[in-house]
């Protein structure tokens, strides 16, 4: 679907310490999430983001097959990019509700939602919402800290850890990982809805 190419959810691989968990990467600062719901209705969204759970389920039977134990997901959310006014309104409208049909339908295959590169400004927001939020889902919630790429490294392995993380101190993350398409002119370019064709 064109909005896997807008809104992709990579799978990176194993977990270091957890050889039953698959890692998922989402660019949550990349993704333009107004213009995605300004050119497709709920229904498509949701159809789109159900065939990234139901891989994401299928890899986590594949592994129960092989292993015997129970398997599981941790989602490492990036949120480089992510803009303070623009996510608090679609929190309020689309994106919460697109959020509460995933968890119901897919309560228990995420284990650990695990935030990286977040601004400043997102542990103060945490502490408002997040006493707002079903414990069950805030309690897999790790908002990691300005050191992050340390601490990623306690948990996963480099070589599976996308390229774009990489800075002056680190060189280390070897993964290529295609960013989210943003621009309208790029749109075009792949033949994908417009935004301005409505």
């Amino acid at each position: 679907h064109a909005i896997n190419h807008l809104w992709p959810m990579d799978t990176l691989g194993r977990c270091a310490v957890s050889p039953d968990c698959i890692v998922l990467l989402e660019q949550a600062g990349r993704v333009d999430y107004a213009r995605i719901h300004d050119n497709f209705s709920f229904t498509e969204i949701v159809r789109a983001k159900l065939l990234d759970s139901e891989r994401s389920l299928a890899g986590v039977m594949r592994i129960e097959q092989e292993t015997g134990a129970q398997a599981y997901i941790m989602v490492v959310v990036d949120a480089d990019g992510v803009e303070y006014t623009k996510n608090l309104d679609l929190g309020m409208g689309p994106m919460a509700a697109r959020s509460d049909f995933m968890a119901q339908h897919y309560a228990g295959l995420a284990k650990h939602i695990i935030f990286v590169n977040v601004p400043s400004w997102a542990s103060t927001v945490w502490r408002i919402m997040g006493p707002l939020m079903p414990e069950q889902t805030r309690s897999k919630v790790r908002l990691f800290s300005s050191k992050w790429r340390e601490e990623i490294r306690s948990l996963l392995d480099p070589s599976i850890c996308p390229v774009f993380w990489n800075d002056e101190c680190h060189d280390e993350f070897a993964a290529r990982i295609e960013r989210p398409l943003g621009e309208a002119a790029e749109w075009r370019r792949r033949k994908l809805r417009s935004p301005c064709s409505r």
